[in-house]
């Protein structure tokens, strides 16, 4: 069913002419001025609300701390499936901007990029230039 449910979403983006940057099982990423559009005619299409909380539906799950606004990634480095980096940005309560990243690497832990960018790694002194090495180091070709 989950096949079923990411088929729809991507044929539909397609036919709509939007680009889906990155997707696994059960994610994607779009450009954010698009999830509207798409959520429209998703409901269009199949009667169906895309956005929400609920099984088969989509939500964005990026999180950064004291975001009181909405959390959108400016930045993405795509290296395989469940490996990837967004830069995220958002605005506080001042409505200051603040940024994070939201990492994935498939079966590591968040932590422990964190303790090698700090403290192990000389050339590796933040998330993005250790993804920038591993893209090297073990030929990863970078996702188009």
């Amino acid at each position: 069913m989950s096949k079923r449910i990411m088929n729809e979403v991507m044929t539909l983006a397609e036919d709509e002419g939007l680009n889906i940057w990155y997707q696994d099982t059960d994610s994607m990423h779009i450009n954010y001025e698009e999830v509207e559009l798409l959520a429209l005619a998703f409901k269009n299409k199949y009667n169906r609300d895309l956005i929400g909380e609920d099984m088969s539906q989509f939500h964005i799950d990026f999180d950064l701390d004291g975001a009181c606004g909405e959390i959108y990634s400016t930045e993405s480095y795509f290296l395989a499936k469940k490996v990837y980096i967004d830069k995220l940005e958002s605005v506080d309560k001042n409505n200051d901007v603040i940024t994070g990243d939201h990492i994935r690497l498939k079966s590591v832990p968040t932590s422990c990029i964190d303790h090698t960018t700090k403290h192990i790694s000389q050339e590796c002194n933040d998330s993005y230039s250790l993804f920038e090495n591993l893209e090297w180091n073990i030929g990863l070709e970078p996702m188009d």
